[in-house]
């Protein structure tokens, strides 16, 4: 009986220190498995498309986003409102935007998950209506607009496999992002008696209940794990799911100085303030787990100045350069905790530096047998921000158009943007870094309303 007892005493023992190491094994699984889950980390932006606040149109995009001191219709409001100044009869300008991005991703811990990811996707990129008047002795212009600004658009699907002295981890990755940023503005310009001065200012509201604010990141992994010591397999899944929603308003002023001392020189000066964002985050983790956090976006300030010189009644050539304080951005939680939206770290661990956009363009009409058909070039350096230094990324662009009977242009432009081995500040401990290969078709057409109301404006 006490030898039945003891080796009972000795079963329960063995029993107790079985159960001891399983749970240890178990939490030293979880503590791994925790980690790598992790791995795709959710950010309030995701820098993919020119994350610069540029504006809207086909004959811009043509002319690499060159038109600071360009201004050919109302789609001049997104980037200089005083360059309204050009518009003499009520407008309605309509530019879409289809984009096809080609993300080539490149993991230095597993060469297998390497390939393209795609994406593709046709939107309205503008809308708006001018019209002119004068009061006072004064020539002036009205604008409302809607232009989506930021594009959040991602998709990535991949295999990963990682592998350590006790842990060798298979996954399977699924990350999404859908949605942007859009406004709603209303512009307003003034031209001095001179006729060589405009002053135009835009009032920008980005407010989720007018115009669709909002964007969506989804993660899904499944991960298949190995324990050495052990020879213990497990499987875990993780999905989560973020949803934003952005509320915030800044202005844009602009300066336009036309035909200097009589010269075919124009020169335009653009400042799109700083401002404040709230944003709302919805998190639901495994369809179950919802919470909900509130942040503050600090955006940064940003200036430019563009030069336009015609040569000819035939040839015009554009340059802009356009700066934008991307060390001035900064994400701030519930507890005044600040951190950078571009690295995900504390904001005195950061080292942003601004970007410099330089953005080059010519047009030359065409003519021939009294009709004349616009031909667009242009050549940019659009750096995205980074840790330390800015990713440089660079493209060329080219477009023309046509006019329908005095009653409407229509206008096309198409866009290479490339950029190598960029965004290595995200998922570092993968060894990550990416090849970006965006082509973009812009088309916008310009309508004259007074010949269809047979009104005339103020010239």
């Amino acid at each position: 009986m006490l030898l039945q007892n003891k080796f009972g005493w000795l079963d329960m023992k063995k029993i107790i220190l079985t159960s001891t190491l399983l749970l240890y094994i178990f939490i030293d699984i979880q503590i791994v498995y925790a980690k790598e889950q992790t791995n795709i980390d959710h950010r309030i932006f995701e820098t993919i498309s020119s994350f610069s606040m540029t504006g809207a149109g086909a004959i811009p995009a043509a002319m690499g986003d060159t038109y600071l001191a360009v201004s050919d219709d109302g789609t001049a409001v997104t980037w200089n409102p005083a360059g309204l100044i050009v518009v003499g009869q009520t407008e309605l300008s309509i530019a879409g935007v289809y984009f096809h991005r080609i993300e080539n991703l490149n993991f230095s811990i597993d060469k297998q998950a390497n390939g393209n990811q795609t994406t593709k996707q046709l939107n309205l990129r503008y809308v708006g209506i001018t019209q002119p008047a004068k009061a006072l002795g004064h020539y002036m212009w009205f604008s409302l607009f809607y232009q989506k600004m930021f594009d959040f658009n991602r998709k990535w699907n991949f295999d990963l496999t990682r592998e350590n002295d006790t842990t060798k981890l298979f996954s399977k990755c699924d990350y999404q992002s859908e949605g942007g940023i859009s406004v709603l503005g209303l512009g307003y310009t003034i031209r001095a008696k001179s006729k060589h001065l405009a002053f135009g200012m835009t009032c920008n509201i980005m407010n989720d209940d007018f115009t669709g604010n909002a964007w969506e990141q989804k993660t899904y992994q499944q991960d298949v794990g190995y324990y050495k010591d052990i020879h213990t397999d497990f499987i875990s899944q993780f999905c989560q799911a973020d949803k934003y929603s952005f509320k915030g308003f800044n202005f844009t002023f602009g300066l336009m100085f036309r035909e200097i001392y009589q010269w075919p020189l124009n020169i335009g000066l653009i400042v799109k303030t700083p401002y404040k964002a709230d944003v709302t985050k919805d998190r639901s983790i495994d369809h179950w787990k919802k919470t909900s956090s509130t942040y503050t976006i600090k955006m940064p300030a940003s200036y430019g100045i563009g030069f336009s010189y015609r040569f000819s009644d035939e040839f015009i050539c554009a340059f802009d350069i356009y700066r934008t304080s991307w060390d001035h951005f900064v994400e701030e939680n519930s507890l005044d905790v600040q951190t950078s939206p571009i690295t995900g770290k504390p904001v005195s661990q950061t080292q942003t530096k601004p970007t410099h956009q330089l953005r080059m363009g010519i047009e030359y009409n065409y003519k021939r047998n009294d009709r004349v058909t616009p031909l667009y070039l242009g050549l940019f350096y659009d750096p995205l921000p980074s840790e330390k230094n800015p990713d440089d990324c660079w493209g060329i662009t080219l477009g023309s158009g046509m006019m329908y009977s005095d009653l409407f242009t229509i206008n096309l432009a198409y866009q290479y943007r490339f950029g190598n081995n960029i965004n290595q500040s995200v998922l570092k401990h993968w060894g990550f870094s990416q090849d970006i290969n965006e082509h973009t078709f812009h088309l916008s057409m310009v309508m004259d309303l007074s010949k269809l109301s047979k009104t005339k404006g103020p010239y």
